[in-house]
């Protein structure tokens, strides 16, 4: 069809409008075919017969009208793109048009001229970018090229007079077509397929929602149904074959499951260690592997080389350097994400460099950062923190994350945090306090949800992270820079990265329309982050209580001690102690909110609080701060 020119149909009911257009159009834009109807039914029958790639529409008009015409576009030619036109501005016609999705919409009379250069704009769109064939590659690797690139995207996919549709809007598959079928059911029967053709037909709006789960899931569960018809296929196949010797089949795989059970019980994780430093790697290698229950099967010193690695060692978990040559972390860790799903944490030394760089890993899916080791003291210590990160992070399920788009710095940020209309803002104490508690897995949902609270809401917040107590300082900053509400970061003054616990211990007023960013480290070591009121006003302390745990701690003094409305948010392997805060909180009349665990990569700590009756609802994290925005 390279060949062929482009079809734009033109539809109205007026023939002193059709035909002047037709033919300004046909002069003006040779490259393309103009046809016309004279109403929308005689334009769907032509739609049945030609491919048409645009069409501009009247509204008013006997039999079939624009607007059913455009609806019955959408449903039945998806690659067809609509250009609306009226000379009626009514009220009901606008209501009308806001529920329609549309290319363009042309108040009457217009000059042709303009129309021509909408239809030069969209083709121009249309035709940017790249163009060429792809060989040798699986429609589920474009359908996860496109996720991961949070884009926008239908996908017709073809095999012989098979067809169907898949749409992506936003990195989410959101619809399939398949004949009369739509949904899930619809995009299992295509992505099954053992091979077929492909076009992407950009970004066209899909008839409907039809599908809600995750892109992970549903490649996953299509991955799934592939391996079960090949092994029936192998099953059939074995079933005509006359030499086998079915009883002695049975016994060897009865002893293959249990060497198989035998194997898992004694299962140790799994470790790909990737950095360009072979002492480095040595180091990690000897610190880790004192604990029995982890083996480092490799290591590799730069992305590229851990790439060649992973299908061969099958890693339960790898821990990836930033800075490497050939190929850095960030390149490794995208196409890790894409082709070889694997929980990776990030083990890098912070500086101002690496700090941004750090901080996108975790946005793009790494599950948990941590300090390179260093010779100091507290070696015991740097041990147990780095084990405890492998043991906990190989657990995650990474294939749950999505990925989020990131947020800008704002340009105008002093202004927006100060002032309101001219008018300089009071900070006054907040009646109403969120505890957003977040653990390995969570620092990409919470580089999502800060940025959503508002300066000027009618609450506080105090959010809580696992992460090295260096990095608790940058982390607040680049929060910062990209939330209209004011974070600050709870550390004691002059903390350094020798002596975490030095300096003074300060106190915070909990002004509402602020963010309190805290460790679990600091909470566990320096004991609870204590609220208590002073002339009715709160503040944030640090204080020293060694006796239980310091979350546990943490959230019953604040339901003992905060009068006003408590929410507290969990999200993916958040600390939840020995459920003795929680418990606290819902006496005291307070709302406990979960992250749903089928999009956590650490669930278990929030099934645990589910399972206990403490959780009220559960949702997605960016509806959870919308709803309590809202309310």
């Amino acid at each position: 069809m390279a060949g062929d020119k482009r079809k734009i149909l033109l539809v109205d009911d007026e023939p002193g409008m059709l035909e002047p257009i037709a033919e300004y159009l046909s002069c003006e834009l040779d490259q393309h075919k103009i046809l016309t109807a004279n109403d929308g039914q005689e334009a769907l029958d032509i739609l049945a017969q030609e491919k048409i790639e645009l069409v501009v529409s009247d509204i008013k008009m006997p039999r079939v009208s624009g607007l059913q015409l455009l609806s019955e576009i959408q449903v039945k030619y998806t690659q067809t793109s609509v250009i609306l036109m009226s000379a009626y501005s009514n009220i009901s016609i606008r209501d009308e048009l806001k529920k329609n999705n549309f290319l363009h919409f042309i108040q009457k009379p217009f000059l042709v001229e303009d129309l021509k250069e909408q239809i030069n704009a969209h083709f121009n769109k249309m035709d940017e970018g790249f163009q060429g064939t792809l060989k040798n590659i699986q429609l589920n690797d474009i359908i996860q090229m496109c996720c991961l690139s949070i884009i926008s995207m239908a996908i017709r996919v073809w095999q012989g007079s098979q067809s169907g549709v898949i749409y992506i809007k936003n990195g989410d598959i959101i619809h399939a077509t398949f004949g009369e079928t739509v949904g899930e059911e619809a995009f299992y029967q295509i992505v099954t397929w053992e091979r077929g053709q492909f076009e992407t037909l950009g970004d066209v709006t899909a008839p409907c929602v039809s599908i809600n789960r995750e892109w992970q899931f549903l490649l996953m569960e299509a991955a799934r149904m592939v391996d079960e018809k090949a092994l029936q296929k192998e099953k059939d196949d074995n079933i005509t074959t006359p030499d086998v010797n079915v009883a002695e089949t049975v016994n060897s795989t009865k002893d293959k499951d249990i060497e198989i059970v035998s194997e898992s019980l004694q299962k140790r994780s799994k470790v790909l260690i990737v950095d360009d430093s072979a002492m480095m790697c040595k180091i990690l290698t000897q610190l880790i592997t004192e604990d029995k229950t982890i083996e480092v099967v490799g290591t590799a010193q730069n992305g590229q080389e851990a790439l060649k690695n992973i299908s061969a060692l099958r890693p339960d978990l790898i821990t990836l350097d930033v800075n490497m040559p050939v190929m850095d972390g960030s390149t490794a860790l995208k196409h890790i994400m894409i082709k070889s799903p694997c929980p990776v944490v990030i083990v890098s030394n912070i500086s101002r460099e690496s700090q941004i760089n750090i901080i996108d890993f975790l946005r793009l899916g790494a599950v948990d950062f941590i300090g390179k080791p260093k010779k100091s003291k507290d070696m015991a210590a740097q041990k147990k923190r780095m084990i405890d990160c492998i043991k906990n992070s190989s657990r995650a399920c990474v294939n749950h994350y999505r990925r989020g788009i990131a947020a800008k710095p704002l340009q105008e940020k002093s202004e927006q945090t100060t002032a309101i209309a001219g008018k300089k803002i009071k900070r006054d104490s907040s009646s109403i306090l969120v505890v957003v508690n977040s653990g390995v897995g969570g620092y990409g949902e919470l580089l999502k949800v800060i940025p959503m609270f508002s300066d000027t809401m009618n609450a506080a917040v105090i959010a809580l992270q696992s992460m090295p107590a260096e990095f608790l300082v940058p982390f607040t900053k680049y929060l910062n820079e990209r939330s209209t509400a004011r974070v600050l970061p709870l550390h004691r003054e002059g903390q350094s990265d020798k002596s975490p616990s030095s300096g003074k211990i300060p106190a915070w007023k909990l002004n509402k329309g602020c963010c309190y960013m805290g460790t679990h480290d600091l909470v566990v070591q320096d004991g609870a982050i204590k609220i208590g009121p002073t002339n009715d006003t709160y503040y944030i302390g640090l204080k020293n209580n060694h006796q239980e745990s310091g979350f546990d701690h943490f959230l019953q003094s604040v339901a003992d001690t905060f009068k006003g409305v408590i929410v507290t948010v969990l999200l993916s392997g958040a600390d939840v102690g020995n459920l003795k805060g929680l418990q606290r909180i819902k006496e005291k009349n307070g709302i406990i909110i979960s992250q749903k665990p089928a999009t956590c990569m650490i669930p278990e700590p929030l099934q645990k609080a589910k399972k206990a009756g403490l959780i009220a609802f559960e949702d997605d994290p960016i509806s959870i701060v919308k709803r309590i925005l809202n309310s």
